[in-house]
């Protein structure tokens, strides 16, 4: 699993490079949208895998045993990493015809929203962590130690993962924004003189 998550994020580097010219609007908000496609195809070819791999581990591992409970926990919760990263999918993505304000601010937002996760991923390992621990106060350390360790598995597998994801996004709004005025200076019709517009 180790092997295809590298080589899934290495596809995204290289399919996500960027050249160093200015960007137009059209360039931004498709370069945008198939970035972004990109990673959540990332994300269900992932928890496919996990899901096969673990399905498998239920099998063959007996029950009430470490790996047992890992693999429950790993099929449950890539289960539903697969609902969302398809969602993600076929989420509505910028379009050209929007202006280009209004689709930058799309962009920011899935890009906060992948930092954000990174918070949460972070609280995931910590949880799993907590988890193991209590395993040496129970009369079940099986139970707490695989639960424990998937949970934690899968908080730093998403947090890889977020954490390349807003780095990319980041990275395309600093190249579109690149060369443009973050200020621009405008008549304002309702009284004589100036007003300054932000970009956002």
């Amino acid at each position: 699993m180790k092997n295809i998550l590298s080589t899934i994020f290495s596809i995204l580097f290289i399919a996500s490079a960027f050249g160093q010219q200015t960007m137009d609007y059209k360039s931004f908000a498709e370069a945008s949208d198939k970035m972004n496609k990109k990673g959540m195809i990332a994300l269900t070819t992932f928890a496919s895998a996990n899901i096969i791999g673990s399905g498998i581990g239920l099998f063959v591992t007996e029950s009430n045993t470490e790996a047992h409970h890992f693999h429950s926990m790993n099929l449950a919760w890539n289960v539903f990493d697969l609902g969302l990263g398809i969602g993600g999918i076929f989420t509505k993505r910028i379009g050209l015809i929007e202006s280009s304000e209004f689709g930058l601010k799309k962009h920011m937002s899935k890009q906060k929203t992948f930092l954000f996760n990174c918070g949460l991923d972070i609280a995931y390992v910590v949880a799993g962590l907590y988890m193991t621990e209590r395993s040496y106060r129970s009369d079940d350390p099986a139970l707490w130690n695989g639960l424990g360790k998937g949970v934690m598995y899968n908080g730093a597998c998403l947090f890889l993962f977020d954490g390349i994801m807003y780095g990319l996004n980041n990275r395309l709004t600093n190249k579109f924004l690149s060369g443009k005025p973050q200020l621009t200076i405008l008549p304002n019709p309702a009284m004589p003189g100036l007003y300054v517009k932000m970009v956002f």
